[in-house]
Parts: structure tokens; sequence; C-alpha cells
């Protein structure tokens, strides 16, 4: 008998893997703003976050952003 996990694991074989999944904390750049948040999703080369801080673009106040993958790191975790 086969599992849902073993058909979702088949059907998305051939998916490219995400680089950043939901929920890992990340450091990023918005131009030249830095923010700390989470991902909420990847689509293609932009990651969706939402920022601990909210965010004043272009006069209204925003907690998810739309950031290039290429202005987002994994933010290291101290112990």
């Amino acid at each position: 008998m086969v599992t849902q996990t073993d058909q979702f694991l088949q059907r998305d074989a051939d998916l490219p893997k995400p680089k950043y999944n939901y929920g890992d904390r990340v450091f990023a750049r918005l131009g030249k703003m830095p923010l700390v948040g989470m991902v909420i999703r990847e689509v293609n080369s932009t990651v969706l976050i939402h920022s601990d801080l909210p965010l004043m673009i272009e006069n209204q106040f925003r907690h998810i952003v739309a950031v290039p993958i290429k202005n987002v790191s994994l933010l290291m975790e101290i112990k």
C-alpha cells in the first residue's frame, strides 16, 4: 500500500528543491534597508518574507515584502 507521502514524493521528484523553506529565519536587504523575518514562500527568483518589524514602503506600512533571492541569507543560530 502506497502512502500519501510516497505519492507526493513521486509526483514532485522532477521539481527543483527550494533554497528556503516556510518558517526559515532570514536576513535580507530591500534596497539599502536591512530586514529580518520569516520566509513565507519562494517563487522563481523572489522570496516572500514576513518581516519582524513593519516597513514603510510608498507611504504604507507593510509586514510582507518580496525580496530578490540574491539579497537573502539564512540567519545563523547562536547557542
